[in-house]
């Protein structure tokens, strides 16, 4: 007999920490003034970064411009691999990877990444 079983709560613990993979690549031109935010979290930001978010959370991202000198280029948002913008810009508040002259740009994931994918994807509603 095996002495090594573990019970159902065991077998089911997922650890949701890191869960998320999120890479960012940003296009500078003229050299802007920006802050570049991630759930309320400030950037520093090179041509490109990678942060890790709980597999659960729900993701808000939000660039501030202070100048309408230069202007900023989303090259592509990714979640896990899965390109989130420019191909969904179209669920970015305002509508657009090219930002000049716009104060704040948003875009939000209001729900658990992978839920909210398979809908905007076509793949419909999952439990």
């Amino acid at each position: 007999m095996l002495h090594n079983i573990q019970n159902f709560s065991n077998i089911m613990d997922i650890d949701t920490q890191q869960g998320l993979t999120v890479c960012v690549k940003l296009k500078n031109h003229r050299n802007p003034h920006y802050k570049f935010y991630i759930n309320g979290v400030n950037f520093t930001l090179a041509d490109k970064f990678v942060a890790q978010f709980d597999l659960l959370e729900s993701l808000h991202f939000k660039i501030e411009c202070f100048d309408s000198i230069g202007a900023i280029e989303i090259c592509d948002i990714s979640v896990n691999g899965r390109q989130v913008m420019p191909l969904y810009l179209h669920r970015a508040s305002p509508p657009t990877n090219w930002i000049e002259n716009i104060n704040v740009w948003e875009y939000e994931i209001p729900s658990p990444f992978y839920a909210w994918y398979q809908e905007i994807s076509g793949g419909g509603w999952i439990a």
